[in-house]
């Protein structure tokens, strides 16, 4: 294997962020390291550094961009951009300190980086919203965590582990298995007993396949939710989250006493974005819903802000005030088995006077093998699109432009407030 020339770094680190998606996480490491000792090799400086800084960003190599960065920093860096990476370097690396310290020398006049402000005064003014280290309530409220799964065992397995180092006492789980025929049945009441005893994890298995919109309605009715105060809905293929989600979203709900959701960001196997900040733009020629996610976008930590700005909220992983379903209503099961379902909700969960916060401060990594090839299934290409038809039109187009007119206002409160809300 040749590691010789500037397209080498990318193609080494285009090889191990695919094995990364593919979960092979040897074959992962043994790219990575060559990746890195061709950047290192180079001299971490001259016409490579652009593209390494990239790579050793996609590898998670913080610690050894901080060294790049301190050596750039002695000469001056080459761009503001750079000045940022270095304070997000750092930032990812746990020293906030001087993090901030390097971010105030970053200009302000920056357009592209005008999120910085906002995201720095956050870190000081709301720093459990942002780190979760500590509850702001106490007692803990009482959680209750819903999750529908459908053949992905292996998947499952992973989210769970993930639920299982959650920073949280107060809570239970949930499970309903939407006739799965991958032998997902047969591992809930092993998975169940990996739990600590203070969680009681339930679970049951339908005898059909009744879809996304109906299984989360089955989910929030055939249990008594009634000592809950919020109720959390997860996927059944998220693959990595922190241990403090669920304090971060506890503390973030209380932002505002309208806010009746909170949804953090998610990313894909391949680490871009894939829902950071979800937006309505308006209807398509043919009628159909158009919205826009970030989807693509590399995660530089330009999404890690708090704001109230999305107009609905992907219910991969997000955290509800229980009355949110008496008031708003269940999910509507015209859009099973998933596409448009969210959008649906939110868009109702404003109309009833409800508030929502997206924290960018909370990463998900999330499979969502929902979509995944999609583009080349015609059937459910065809179901997808057919559902964004019909939510284009179940409201009316001043509908739409209202909840565009109102979004539009939300911005220009929070460009006002620089993101500390009142």
């Amino acid at each position: 294997m040749t590691t010789e020339g500037h397209g080498d770094i990318k193609s080494l680190t285009n090889l191990a962020m695919f094995y990364r998606k593919q979960g092979n996480m040897e074959k992962f490491r043994a790219y990575a390291a060559e990746a890195e000792a061709c950047l290192v090799g180079d001299g971490k400086d001259g016409p490579l550094i652009g593209e390494g800084i990239r790579c050793l960003f996609e590898l998670g190599r913080h610690d050894l961009l901080v060294e790049i960065f301190h050596a750039m920093k002695s000469n001056g860096y080459p761009a503001a951009e750079m000045a940022y990476l270095h304070g997000e370097s750092l930032f990812r690396s746990g020293r906030l300190r001087e993090a901030m310290q390097v971010w105030k020398t970053v200009p302000t006049g920056d357009e592209a980086l005008s999120f910085l402000a906002v995201r720095m005064r956050q870190v000081l003014e709301y720093p459990e919203q942002v780190f979760g280290r500590n509850l702001l309530q106490s007692p803990e409220p009482r959680v209750h965590v819903l999750i529908l799964t459908k053949d992905r065992k292996e998947y499952l397995r992973k989210t769970l582990a993930c639920l299982r180092a959650t920073e949280y006492s107060n809570y239970s789980v949930y499970i309903v298995d939407n006739n799965s025929a991958d032998g997902t049945p047969g591992i809930l009441a092993d998975e169940a007993a990996l739990f600590p005893a203070h969680v009681a994890v339930r679970h049951a298995v339908l005898p059909t396949n009744i879809g996304r919109p109906a299984g989360h309605n089955w989910l929030l009715t055939a249990w008594d939710h009634s000592e809950a105060e919020y109720l959390a809905i997860l996927d059944d293929d998220m693959l990595d989250f922190p241990a403090n989600w669920l304090k971060v979203f506890v503390n973030s709900i209380s932002l505002k006493p309208d806010v009746g959701v909170v949804g953090g960001k998610t990313v894909g196997r391949d680490l871009l974005i894939q829902d950071a900040t979800s937006i309505i733009t308006g209807l398509s020629p043919e009628g159909r819903i158009e919205f826009f996610t970030n989807r693509g976008a590399f995660d530089w930590g330009q999404f890690n802000v708090i704001s109230n700005l999305s107009d609905y909220t992907i219910g991969c992983a997000c955290l509800y005030k229980r009355e949110v379903f008496d008031v708003a209503g269940h999910f509507d099961i015209r859009f099973s088995p998933s596409q448009g379902v969210d959008i649906d909700h939110g868009i109702r969960m404003r109309k009833a006077g409800y508030d929502m916060i997206y924290n960018g401060n909370v990463t998900f990594v999330h499979a969502q093998l929902t979509s995944e090839g999609i583009e080349r299934d015609r059937v459910r290409l065809g179901n997808s699109l057919g559902n964004f038809l019909k939510l284009g039109h179940k409201y009316s187009p001043e509908e739409f432009r209202d909840i565009i007119a109102a979004r539009a206002e939300r911005q220009r409160a929070f460009d006002a407030c620089g993101g500390v809300f009142g």
